[in-house]
């Protein structure tokens, strides 16, 4: 078995798919694992996904390799692997943007109305609504044409 230094110097990943479901399973919270299905679920959490019950079914780190079928080198690599704990960052960020995006909207929304100052009230209409600013956009060749056409009014 290699050492940690040697794991440290390797960038490529082997098998992605599994090294992602590693990444997915290392950002379930552990206290996921102990959760009943109803208390998941009034979470927000599928339940009914067949893929994440085999990752919750998990709780070390041999249960998974043994479930996925993946090495202990496999996975003491990705523990040291930049991309791998990239995943596992983003599947930590994406999970807490999706847990607070409710509660920062309500929020959000609550302060506007109550405030209904000038910046909220145009940053709640491009976020809801779509709206666009218009922009006053300048060139060289359209001042031309504006001079052009005033020298022609004013020769007619």
């Amino acid at each position: 078995m290699a050492n940690s230094k040697e794991y440290k110097h390797r960038t490529r990943v082997n098998k992605k798919q599994e090294a992602m479901l590693y990444a997915l399973w290392r950002s379930i919270p552990f206290v996921f694992h102990e959760l009943p299905p109803a208390k998941l679920q009034a979470m927000g959490v599928d339940i009914d996904d067949e893929l994440f019950q085999k990752l919750l079914s998990c709780k070390t780190k041999t249960q998974f390799q043994q479930m996925f079928n993946v090495s202990k080198d496999s996975t003491t690599s990705w523990d040291y692997n930049k991309e791998v704990q990239k995943m596992i960052d983003e599947f930590n960020k994406k999970s807490n943007v999706l847990k607070y995006k409710k509660d920062i909207d309500f929020h959000f929304t609550q302060a506007t109305i109550r405030e209904a100052d000038a910046a909220r009230v145009k940053l709640w209409k491009q976020l809801y609504e779509g709206w666009v600013e218009k922009q006053k956009v300048q060139t060289d060749a359209l001042d031309k044409m504006t001079e052009e056409i005033k020298k022609l009014a004013e020769e007619k």
